[in-house]
Order: C-alpha cells, then structure tokens, then sequence
C-alpha cells in the first residue's frame, strides 16, 4: 500500500514516521528524515505604493516582507531593502533594490531618460536575468544607466542598460523604471525578475 501526506515547516529537525501494526520485520516500521531550516530572507520595502510590490513578493515563500512608508526609512536595516522611487538621506547598509530612483542621488549614474522604448534583451550571462526571454513590450518612460565595467547589465533598451546589478559589499540592483507601472506589468518575466534578484 502507499500512502502520502504533506508536512510544511521553514524550520530544521527530525522528521519520524511509524508504521503500525508491527509485521513480522520490526526494523522496516520506522523512518526518520533530517529536515534542514529553510531560512527565510527578511525584506524591507520602502514605498508610498506598497500594494504594487506586494504581489510580485509574495510570490517567494521564503520572504518575508515588512512595508514602511519612505519617512520611516533607516539606514540600519538588516536584510534586502527595496526604495521604490525615493532617495534616502543615507544608503543602506544591507543588499538593496532602487526602483527608478530619482536622478539626483541614484546610486548608479542615470545617463539619459527615454520614452517609448522597445525593451532589447536580457543578459542571459547574469544570474539576475536567468530564465528570461520576454521581450516584446515597451517601456512608456525608463531612465537609461552609465554601467561600470564590472556591472551586470541585466536588461537593455537601444539607448543602454535599464537594469543593472553592481556587486560587491553591498549588492546594488537599480531599475530604471517601475515594473508594475510600464509594459511590463503584465509579463511572467516580472515576478521571474524579482526571484532572480533576490536570489542573487
């Protein structure tokens, strides 16, 4: 016979199973698994639009988000900080995400604004890009990066990168515009995005 049953848990331990009545081989009755933790990610979200993030994150099981409003920004949060369209009086310490930061201040160098632009392509070299394909949408208005050698240009528009990771201590993902308020909003490569970058 077989039987199948399904147990959730983020946390580790020992996972037993009986078997009973007992049969005449005792030392088959009994099984024990050895869970380990699934560590969660915390995730602060500074926005004065949460409920356009909000759907894009859930989708992670293993993320845990907290929204704030930009005034209630820190500096000395520990986990992945999302900005969305503002810049903080101080950096993050932690791994960040810019969403289409203003160009004052924007932590990679915002070299043009375009409108209208046919998106071109993703890295598929870059972790951030892994499973891409879609690009037959455009973005109304994008702001255009000035990437550095070492930067990965995730995705690109005629004009230059959009959408590029910087590594090091700490990662910096800059997006030159807001994927639930562009072309992009309806595409699966969207929340595909987001899992990759917080992946990486």
């Amino acid at each position: 016979a077989e039987a199948s049953f399904e147990y959730r848990t983020s946390a580790a331990g020992i996972l037993g199973v009986n078997l009973t009545p007992h049969d005449g081989f005792p030392g088959d009755d009994h099984a024990e698994l050895e869970l380990p933790a699934q560590p969660s990610l915390p995730v602060i979200v500074y926005s004065s639009q949460p409920e356009l993030l909000k759907p894009v994150l859930s989708t992670t099981p293993r993320v845990t988000p907290v929204y704030r409003k930009p005034e209630e920004y820190r500096a000395t949060d520990t986990g992945l900080v999302i900005l969305d369209r503002f810049i903080p009086p101080e950096r993050p310490r932690g791994d960040s995400i810019w969403i289409q930061p203003p160009p004052m201040g924007s932590p990679i160098p915002v070299k043009t604004t375009v409108e209208q632009a046919a998106f071109a392509g993703w890295d598929a070299e870059h972790p951030g890009a892994a499973g891409l394909h879609t690009k037959d949408f455009k973005l109304e208005r994008v702001e255009v990066f000035e990437a550095a050698p070492g930067d990965g240009r995730i995705g690109e528009v005629a004009a230059g990168p959009v959408i590029v990771a910087r590594p090091g201590k700490p990662k910096i993902v800059v997006l030159g515009f807001h994927p639930a308020l562009s072309g992009m909003r309806y595409e699966l490569a969207t929340p595909l995005l987001f899992a990759n970058l917080l992946r990486w």
